[in-house]
C-alpha cells in the first residue's frame, strides 16, 4: 500500500484554497504534467524561485488525490539555516519531504545522495537550481547562473538503466508570486498580498534535450552508456559508514572522493547552461508583448 502523505495533503488544501479566492491563476500544460508525475518514474522539476511562498503555493493547483502516494508530492531541498533552526521547523520540513540542505557544502553533501536514491525510488524531486530568491526573472525572464547540484542528479540517478526507466526532467516557469510576497513589502510583512495574477507554466520534458551530455560512448564496446566514475579510498567509507549509522546531523557530509571522471566538469557546466537556458526560453513564451 502506497504511504500517504498526511501533511502534504493539509498543506496543498490551504494552497489550492488561497490560489482559488486570494489570487487570479492561469496554468498551462497541468494535465500533461500531472500524468508524468503519476507514471510513478524518478522526475526532477525546477524552475525559478521569486518568492518564499513559491512551495507551497505552486502545488496548490494540482489534484489533491497526489498526496496519496508520497512519490507523487515534490521531495525537495531546503536550507538547513532556514528550515531546520529549530526542533519544530526540523519535523515540519522533514514531514514535508523536504532534505535537510547545507550551504556551501558542495555537490557531493548526504542531501543531494538521499535526492538520487529518492529519484532512482520512483519519486518526483524539484530543486530550485539559482539557489536562493531574485525577483526579477518573472519580468526579464533571465536567470542567475544555476548550481551545479542539478547536473550531478541528472548524471547520477539511474545512470545504469535503459532509456525507458530513465529519470526525466521537466522546466516549470512561475510568475506572479513575487507581487504576493515581495522582498521589499512593508508591514504587515507577513501577511500576502492578495488580488496577485499568478501564472504557472509546465514545459515539456527537455530529457532529449541533455541527453547527450549525460550518457557517453564506451569505446572499448561500442555501446552508449551513462557513465559516472567516482571512488572513495577504503578508509573514507569506513567513515562514511559509521557516521550514517550514528545518525549524526547538523553538519556537511566530509570531502568523501578521492577522484572522479576528468570529463565531469565540464560536462556538469554545459549541462546546467543547457537546462538554464530551456526554463529562459519557456519564460520567454511566457512574458507579456512589451
Amino acid at each position: 500500500m502506497p504511504e500517504r502523505a498526511y501533511l502534504s495533503f493539509f498543506v496543498k488544501a490551504i494552497s489550492k484554497a488561497f490560489l482559488g479566492t486570494a489570487c487570479r491563476v492561469h496554468v498551462n500544460g497541468l494535465e500533461r504534467f500531472v500524468s508524468l508525475v503519476e507514471r510513478k518514474k524518478g522526475l526532477i522539476t525546477y524552475s525559478n524561485h521569486i518568492s518564499v511562498l513559491d512551495d507551497p503555493l505552486t502545488w496548490g493547483v494540482m489534484p489533491l488525490r497526489n498526496c496519496l502516494d508520497k512519490r507523487t508530492v515534490r521531495t525537495t531541498l531546503g536550507a538547513s539555516d532556514i528550515c531546520f533552526t529549530n526542533p519544530l521547523f526540523t519535523a515540519f520540513f522533514s514531514a514535508g519531504q523536504t532534505i535537510e540542505t547545507h550551504r556551501g557544502a558542495g555537490i557531493y553533501q548526504h542531501a543531494i545522495d538521499v535526492a538520487i536514491e529518492k529519484l532512482n525510488a520512483g519519486h518526483w524531486l524539484h530543486i530550485y537550481p539559482e539557489g536562493y530568491v531574485g525577483q526579477t526573472s518573472p519580468t526579464t525572464g533571465k536567470l542567475r547562473r544555476f548550481k551545479w547540484g542539478l547536473a550531478r542528479l541528472l548524471l547520477e540517478a539511474n545512470h545504469a538503466l535503459p532509456h525507458e526507466q530513465g529519470v526525466e526532467i521537466v522546466p516549470i516557469f512561475i510568475q506572479g508570486f513575487e507581487k504576493v510576497m515581495p522582498e521589499e513589502r512593508g508591514f504587515p510583512r507577513f501577511l500576502p498580498r492578495l488580488g496577485q495574477r499568478i501564472t504557472i507554466t509546465f514545459g515539456e520534458p527537455v530529457t532529449q534535450l541533455v541527453r547527450p551530455l549525460i550518457e557517453l560512448e564506451d569505446l572499448s564496446t561500442g555501446k552508449v552508456v551513462k557513465q559516472i566514475t567516482l571512488q572513495t579510498t577504503d578508509s573514507q567509507e569506513g567513515s562514511l559508514a559509521i557516521e550514517d549509522r550514528a545518525g549524526v546531523r547538523g553538519r556537511p557530509r566530509p570531502p568523501l572522493y578521492k577522484r572522479e571522471d576528468p570529463t565531469l566538469p565540464d560536462r556538469r557546466s554545459k549541462l546546467v547552461a543547457v537546462l538554464q537556458d530551456a526554463l529562459e526560453s519557456l519564460g520567454a513564451r511566457t512574458l507579456p508583448e512589451a
